[in-house]
């Protein structure tokens, strides 16, 4: 799991455990050489201030153990309040939720609302907010299913409205675009912002905020948009409409979808029962328990992964080439289980802590593969910049599978492909294979 923002955390707990001396803000003990005398009181920070504290804490928390499993006492306790003081500023939890998520919406329309700025420079002050503030859209794509219909609406819509100057310079840069293609090419490079928050980055901020400025800007400037024109390229969009005969694998079929559809907390065993035709405790005759349907859906989703970076590395005869084909193979995966794929990333946190390590640690495995192939294209990366490209590519080919309007695109599958190259920066070749 990422390390939580060090940084943030220490402006929160020195806030936290600062004190004052005595009640009149005066030393009422002891000479001027013995130093400051704290009294056992601690005098509360201004309203606001606490409230910036209790976001915070609570962002922590959401994004280190899951919505459903914090509860209000949890983040009470980490600030050092009661429950009853921390509904003075949140009358309960879905409003702090709503409270941590606005936060860090209002922190990126500030960072988009640079008058004058060209492209560069707009891609810079994205990608500082996106390392300051890095999980941000690990709370988005995963917590904001949770909000009131009518304050996520407004959220997205807020959000969409403040990406417009990226959007008019994405368009003055490549006046060879179409609206459609620049509207890709916009959502790619918050897909890419947004990747800090899945990983550890092994790199320091100015750093990381290099390397993402590098990957957008390289996004930007894509031959892969407009594709080339290949016949029988297309790709059709996925429709799982019909169910396994066997009523084990109908079970994890139907609740893989039931899980992406309304998130893995809110769907009972009776629930999946009912998608498959059966009483829900019937179920527990095939899995021992609800987590059990996940832990199998994610573990086949790895291992699969796992088989075709075999095939790849058999395959290749050149990093390039296992590259190409990893792209290739990573693409189709997202394209038709862009469903699990999703649970890797958003419900993971609700698998149980033994079965989650060893998902965690094929995962890293998948991704150091990657690294070292990429490494041994582009030899004057770092372990680090590596790292935060592959994460990155996997970020921007996950996301974009899973906004509905491109999937139908005609290329959509060469363009992912093309898009991920540009951002891993193995050359044009890639865009002519």
């Amino acid at each position: 799991m990422p390390r939580v923002d060090s940084l943030r955390l220490k402006r929160i707990e020195g806030s936290l455990t600062s004190r004052r001396p005595g009640g009149s803000g005066r030393d009422t003990g002891g000479s001027a050489g013995r130093g400051t005398v704290t009294t056992a009181r601690e005098v509360a920070p201004p309203r606001g201030a606490r409230r910036q504290q209790i976001i915070e804490v609570a962002a922590d928390q959401f994004r280190r153990s899951g919505y459903h499993n914090v509860g209000i006492n949890d983040i009470a306790e980490a600030l050092g309040l009661t429950g009853p003081a921390l509904y003075r500023h949140f009358r309960n939890k879905q409003e702090l939720l709503l409270a941590t998520i606005e936060d860090a919406v209002e922190d990126f329309v500030a960072a988009y609302a640079r008058p004058n700025a060209d492209l560069q420079d707009l891609l810079d002050a994205l990608a500082a907010t996106a390392v300051d503030r890095r999980f941000s859209g690990l709370l988005w794509q995963r917590e904001a299913a949770h909000l009131p219909d009518d304050r996520r609406r407004t959220l997205e819509r807020r959000f969409r409205e403040a990406m417009q100057p990226l959007r008019t310079l994405v368009a003055e840069h490549r006046r060879d675009l179409g609206s459609d293609d620049v509207d890709l090419l916009v959502w790619s490079c918050q897909s890419i912002l947004a990747s800090v928050g899945y990983h550890s980055v092994k790199l320091d901020a100015a750093h990381a905020r290099g390397v993402l400025v590098d990957a957008t800007m390289a996004i930007c400037d894509s031959p892969a948009l407009p594709p080339p024109a290949r016949e029988g390229k297309s790709t059709p969009i996925p429709r799982q409409r019909l169910l396994p005969a066997s009523r084990r694998e109908a079970a994890i079929v139907a609740a893989a979808r039931l899980f992406a559809e309304r998130g893995y907390q809110a769907v009972s065993i009776d629930d999946i029962g009912a998608a498959v035709g059966v009483a829900g405790p019937s179920l527990y005759h095939h899995f021992p328990s609800k987590s059990a349907i996940l832990i199998t859906q994610l573990t086949r989703c790895l291992d699969s992964m796992m088989f075709d970076l075999w095939a790849a590395l058999d395959l290749a005869g050149t990093t390039a080439d296992a590259l190409r084909l990893l792209l290739d193979s990573f693409v189709r995966t997202n394209l038709e289980h862009g469903i699990v794929m999703g649970a890797l990333n958003n419900e993971m946190v609700y698998v149980p802590t033994e079965e989650r390590l060893g998902l965690r640690r094929t995962q890293h495995d998948y991704t150091t593969e990657w690294v070292a192939l990429l490494i041994g294209r582009r030899p004057e990366l770092s372990d680090g910049e590596a790292q935060v490209l592959v994460e990155a590519t996997h970020s921007l080919i996950g996301l974009l599978c899973r906004i509905p309007r491109y999937r139908g695109r005609p290329a959509f599958a060469d363009e992912l492909v093309g898009l991920g190259g540009s951002v891993l920066g193995l050359g044009p070749e890639l865009h002519d294979g």
